[in-house]
């Protein structure tokens, strides 16, 4: 070959080419560039060699770093999205008919992990993830790392029948979230995860590869709405709903940016029609949408991050308004503010610090002010949520469990943590007059609540019945639509407070 380009190099003309240079069992890649001339009738042929095994090594490591992870060492999202851009080229040159896929995989509460455990543990359980299934590769398999705890298997020709490949898939899935299944052991720590995954099918007429990408996630999304730890394969019906959902998150944003919520008070009494304090609620107006639920958007707001944020206006805002009503004379300090506070934020290092900046800043009693925490909340590690929660008691701020029974609460944590209230969820007292094992689990957490020091509030009480029922069974403290509904300050004051200490409930 060397000899064909020295042939062919016409006189007066130089080239250059690469090559690789063996020498014994050593390669050496090298540079080499020629020149041929004419002196006194002869043909002088010039070469001039140069190693450049540096520059290869650094045109290598450029391309590493350029399409491979730096933490796991696999391919990345660029890589796989060529590869992709490959694969459907390929299918529109050869028109061919077979099936390819991409299956998108999410462990399943990977910040958790991150968080509690340290980054370093983190990237490790990545490195393990990433070993563990890289022997799901092949000829016409990449296993990528597309950033963060997601990852992504490109497979091409899988077949003809679509049906056939649908199943292929499917149990490709199950191999996957099989094999997350198992305990990991990294370092000193045995740590158990799960992942949910996204798939879709493609044979080169869906578009572009960025198309195909977004098909992918929106069927991982759905599977992590099934509950994780589960595979769903995308759908077209399912892009409506992806694109609902990136608009919610983007008016979301916005939302938080420009603090477009509002806060609402529903009152809570007790058994001698007494006003005991309120209930703190955020309501967001949004212009296309009108008022959208809490229930619908604060999943959202902890999943992409926003909910601490928000949970930060809340507090603020609350506190703001205790403040000025006490003042004014409306606000008496022997009622409580209950406000919420997400599992997310209240794990957060600076919430204490957080919490006693803001009491200072109001000037608010701290006994005028109640938090509302979870019981799933105490699952994810008692102990430091222990240490936090007995640190909130000694400022003086009450402690409640909210939407108590829901949960998987255990008696023997219960004992421990230093609650002043639970709140009875409403769908026990909904059901109340009507079902008797709601009556059961209504009268056994008063009772325990009762041997515990606790005292126990009912949530959605709406009608005249449901309270009579109640406080014969013990239950003295109330909140729901038969007392009052959730208002906006200005109207809670008139319909609650204004002119009458001890007001009436609204029939």
């Amino acid at each position: 070959e060397f000899s064909n380009i020295l042939d062919s190099l016409k006189v007066s003309e130089s080239s250059t080419v690469e090559t690789v240079y063996q020498i014994r069992n050593v390669e050496l890649p090298v540079e080499i560039h020629l020149a041929k001339y004419k002196v006194l009738d002869k043909i002088e042929i010039l070469l001039l060699i140069r190693d450049v095994s540096e520059r290869k090594e650094t045109e290598a490591h450029i391309h590493h770093l350029a399409y491979y992870d730096s933490v796991t060492n696999l391919p990345n999202r660029q890589y796989l999205a060529d590869k992709l851009h490959e694969a459907l080229k390929c299918k529109k040159q050869n028109s061919t008919s077979s099936y390819s896929a991409v299956v998108f995989m999410d462990l399943d509460r990977f910040k958790t992990i991150n968080d509690s455990l340290g980054h370093n543990v983190g990237d490790k359980l990545l490195c393990c993830v990433a070993t563990q299934l890289s022997y799901l590769t092949g000829d016409n398999i990449v296993f990528a790392r597309m950033g963060g705890d997601e990852f992504a298997f490109l497979l091409t020709h899988i077949g003809d029948k679509k049906d056939k490949v649908e199943k292929a898939i499917s149990g490709f899935a199950e191999s996957i979230m099989y094999a997350c299944q198992q305990v990991k052991k990294v370092g000193h720590h045995e740590v158990h995860i799960t992942a949910s995954l996204g798939a879709t099918i493609f044979d080169g007429d869906e578009g572009s590869a960025e198309a195909i990408l977004k098909q992918a996630d929106t069927a991982l999304y759905r599977a992590k709405e099934f509950g994780r730890n589960t595979f769903a394969l995308y759908k077209p019906e399912m892009q409506a709903v992806s694109d609902a959902r990136l608009e919610m998150e983007k008016a979301l944003h916005h939302a938080t940016e420009f603090k477009l919520f509002e806060l609402y008070y529903q009152p809570q009494t007790n058994d001698k029609n007494e006003l005991i304090g309120a209930e703190t609620l955020i309501r967001w107006k949004d212009e296309k949408r009108g008022f959208i639920s809490p229930a619908e958007f604060i999943p959202v707001a902890e999943e992409i991050g926003l909910i601490v944020e928000i949970g930060h206006w809340v507090l603020n805002e609350a506190l703001s308004q205790v403040a000025t009503w006490l003042k004014e004379g409306k606000w008496q300090q022997s009622w409580r503010m209950s406000i919420n506070v997400s599992p997310i934020q209240f794990q957060q290092a600076g919430f204490l610090p957080m919490l006693k900046e803001q009491l200072g800043k109001h000037d608010v009693p701290a006994n005028c002010v109640d938090l509302e925490i979870t019981e799933n909340m105490l699952l994810n590690d008692l102990s430091p949520c222990l240490e936090k929660m007995n640190a909130i008691k000694a400022l003086g701020v009450h402690l409640s469990i909210d939407d108590f029974g829901t949960g998987y609460s255990s008696l023997k944590y219960l004992k421990s943590l230093p609650i002043d209230r639970l709140k009875i969820d409403q769908s026990f007292v909904r059901d109340l007059l009507t079902d008797k094992s709601d009556e059961a689990i209504v009268h056994a957490v008063i009772a325990m609540a009762k041997a515990l020091n606790i005292s126990v509030l009912a949530e959605g009480v709406e009608t005249l019945p449901h309270y009579d029922r109640l406080r014969e069974i013990g239950c003295f403290y109330y909140q729901g639509y038969y007392f009052g509904h959730p208002l906006p300050p200005n109207e809670f004051i008139a319909a609650f407070v204004h002119d009458s200490p001890t007001p009436k409930p609204s029939l």
